[in-house]
């Protein structure tokens, strides 16, 4: 194929006016350049005031054109790191108030098991009752209440000894089987309690092995020290008594009922300072008890002091006089006096105590005084006068 001249001249011509046109583009370029580099160079110079104002611009755009949050990551780091020091709070809360609550039912376990050695029984019923209230699964509270309601039982001889005997054994039972409790001792209340039967039975000996069972396991049981006491007092091994009630005293200082046998025990083997220094503590702990007063008087009649015995019986006479006093559930007890004979009703203590103020005042040879306070005990209206007179402590005065 042959190139026509023609055709070759029109191709040169191309080239020729390509050549030009790429001279004039970089000639047009420089001039551009040359105009624009003292813009680039304003822009080098104040970039930052550039970007500065692109931002506002774009923020106010991005806010008041189109409702958007230009700081949404910025709040969403904040609420996320809010909401998690929310849950750490959230958590440290919940485990110091899980902390807090288990002390709680601590302490009410502890105090119920110590109530309980104590011979405090509603008061023992209602710590463990207050840990039901705050965990209701808890076993040694549960626990706890079998072994209150069986000492109440012991006490108020409301069961059988058969049906008793079976509830210990299940206290013994459920220990084996389930192992020991933290803060309860159930078996060494189970032996406490069986010692208790067996003195109520007076099977003295069994009892006692119990006891000293119950102080093997715990030697805070301060009610096996008491049961020991008890039966030495009854085996008439006054001395022995007085030794466990000192110890049943070393757990429990201010038990009114340790303090009282204490104080008897004293007076049994004559050291009634002693017996007295007891019943004084007893009337600074409860003034309304009105069994220590005579108690008091008795001892200095003993004592041959008819002017403080009067002193303590006349106040007795007006406490007995008070509602306020003999209303009282302690105070409505019966009244042991000698060995055998009981004081039941209000009138019956408020007649041999009116003799014995009489008897003190005739010792003070207050004879007219002393037969108006007799002539009163005669008015009242009791059946057994007869069986008081017979065993009046104050009479040899």
């Amino acid at each position: 194929m042959r190139i026509k001249k023609e055709d070759l001249n029109a191709y040169v011509n191309v080239f020729k006016n390509l050549k030009l046109d790429k001279k004039q583009l970089v000639l047009q370029l420089k001039l551009l350049g040359q105009q624009i580099n003292p813009i680039i160079s304003w822009i080098n110079l104040n970039w930052i005031i550039i970007v500065i104002f692109l931002l506002i611009f774009g923020v106010l755009i991005a806010s008041f054109g189109y409702n958007i949050s230009i700081f949404q990551p910025l709040e969403e780091i904040a609420a996320r790191q809010k909401e998690y020091k929310t849950r750490i709070i959230e958590r440290t809360n919940q485990q110091q108030e899980k902390e807090f609550h288990a002390r709680i039912v601590k302490s009410h376990l502890k105090l119920g098991n110590a109530f309980l050695y104590d011979k405090h029984y509603k008061t023992a019923a209602d710590q463990f009752k207050k840990t039901l209230r705050l965990d209701k699964m808890n076993l040694e509270a549960q626990m706890g209440l079998l072994i209150t309601d069986i000492y109440i039982s012991l006490k108020n001889h409301t069961y059988t000894p058969d049906i008793l005997r079976k509830q210990i054994y299940v206290i013994i039972s459920d220990v084996s089987t389930k192992g020991d409790y933290e803060y309860l001792h159930p078996k060494a209340h189970a032996n406490i309690l069986y010692g208790n039967l067996y003195t109520w039975l007076k099977k003295f000996g069994t009892a006692k092995a119990y006891y000293y069972k119950a102080l093997q396991l715990d030697q805070n049981a301060s009610s096996a020290y008491f049961g020991l006491g008890f039966i030495c007092q009854k085996q008439e091994m006054i001395e022995q008594a007085i030794y466990f009630f000192q110890k049943a005293l070393e757990q429990s200082n201010w038990n009114e009922k340790y303090l009282t046998h204490l104080a008897n025990a004293y007076s049994l083997k004559n050291r009634f300072d002693q017996a007295i220094e007891k019943y004084e503590l007893m009337i600074t702990l409860d003034k309304t008890s009105l069994l220590i007063y005579y108690e008091i008087a008795n001892i200095y009649s003993l004592q041959n002091n008819p002017s403080l015995a009067a002193s303590y019986l006349e106040r007795l006479i007006n406490m007995l006089n008070d509602k306020n006093y003999t209303s009282l559930e302690k105070n409505q007890k019966p009244w042991m006096v000698g060995k055998t004979s009981i004081l039941k009703t209000i009138n019956e203590k408020k007649f041999y105590v009116l003799k014995c103020f009489a008897a003190a005042l005739r010792a003070l040879n207050e004879k007219e005084f002393a037969q108006a306070i007799e002539n009163t005990a005669d008015l009242l209206p009791i059946e057994n006068k007869e069986m008081i007179n017979g065993v009046m402590s104050f009479k040899k005065q």
